[in-house]
């Protein structure tokens, strides 16, 4: 899970931890010049793992929370769940961290077709997961 660094839990968080806002605030600077550019899509994607988890209601497991630079505050709710198979940003920001890349999306004749496995965690089929 990533947050925004401008994302209301972002300022609780840095309250809590004062190893965090410097980061942040490096974060908030970055985007702000970025978006004075028109660079905000060019930025190298970067984070910092807030030492707290996230209960995903799906499935009960535990999500890091992290605060990435490339979530905006102005773009949504400012909180995406990332889905780094699927989506170019967040499996660049996953590669760089070395965070888990599980796939989730399969068309449903690919499951019945043949046995497939899930490469980010062979024991377990993507079924496990919908």
């Amino acid at each position: 899970m990533q947050l925004a660094p401008e994302h209301p839990l972002v300022s609780d968080m840095m309250a809590r931890n004062a190893e965090l806002r410097p980061q942040v605030e490096k974060m908030i600077a970055e985007q702000r010049r970025a978006k004075e550019t028109g660079d905000i899509g060019t930025i190298e994607k970067h984070g910092v793992f807030t030492g707290r988890y996230a209960k995903n209601p799906y499935n009960g497991e535990a999500l890091p929370v992290w605060v990435a630079n490339y979530i905006l505050m102005d773009y949504g709710t400012g909180a995406i769940m990332s889905v780094p198979a699927h989506d170019e940003r967040d499996y660049e920001f996953a590669q760089k961290y070395k965070l888990e890349i599980r796939l989730v999306i399969l068309p449903p004749t690919a499951i019945r077709k043949k046995p497939w496995r899930n490469r980010s965690c062979p024991s377990r089929p993507p079924t496990e997961f919908w």
